[in-house]
């Protein structure tokens, strides 16, 4: 019958051969009767005996899971995905060798009186500039001469712009006071 425990049904009256002892497999006769069975039941016969459709019981299920499972276990194929487990295992013991190398490296440097002296360092460099940066600021007198000077020297930049336009109008007015006259030619030397 392939596994499955049989069951004999009578005017909707189950009986299930359910196992008594997971130890030893005894079975024993459990009958039920099943409402949903009763209307569909249609009588069968083997060798001059009436038969009954079964059902299989809880342990029986259980059997059959258990055999698919292994069934399915000893279908895969274990070396490919041994030898791929075999290669992760490697590359990460490589990895966690890289990481320890550079833990150490990490250690060393931050324990270096060097590396620790660099966050005074900065520090003082941050109080510097903002020394710097207050001399700037608008009520110092460094700014304050900066100011005078820009000053100066656009006003000086306004007074230049005249004689600019002029120069570049007429270049020869830096050397010779009257602009309308002609140029003098020069006179020959006499003998």
């Amino acid at each position: 019958m392939g596994g499955a425990v049989p069951a004999y049904v009578w005017s909707g009256a189950t009986r299930i051969a359910k196992n008594g002892s997971l130890l030893t497999g005894a079975l024993f006769v459990d009958l039920n009767f099943q409402r949903d069975l009763a209307d569909q039941y249609v009588a069968e016969r083997f060798s001059d005996r009436p038969v009954f459709p079964t059902v299989p019981g809880g342990f029986a299920q259980i059997q059959a899971q258990v055999t698919n499972l292994l069934d399915k276990l000893n279908a895969l194929e274990v070396e490919p995905l041994l030898a791929g487990l075999d290669r992760n295992l490697q590359a990460s013991e490589q990895m966690l060798n890289e990481v320890r190398e550079v833990s150490a490296s990490l250690n060393q440097l931050l324990n270096d009186p060097e590396t620790q002296a660099v966050g005074g360092n900065l520090n003082a460099t941050l109080d510097e500039l903002r020394s710097t940066l207050q001399g700037l600021s608008p009520s110092s007198p460094a700014y304050q001469e900066l100011t005078t000077a820009i000053e100066r020297l656009d006003r000086l930049m306004r007074d230049l712009q005249p004689l600019t336009r002029t120069l570049n109008d007429n270049p020869r007015a830096l050397l010779f006071d009257n602009l309308d006259a002609q140029d003098p030619i020069p006179r020959a030397p006499r003998d």
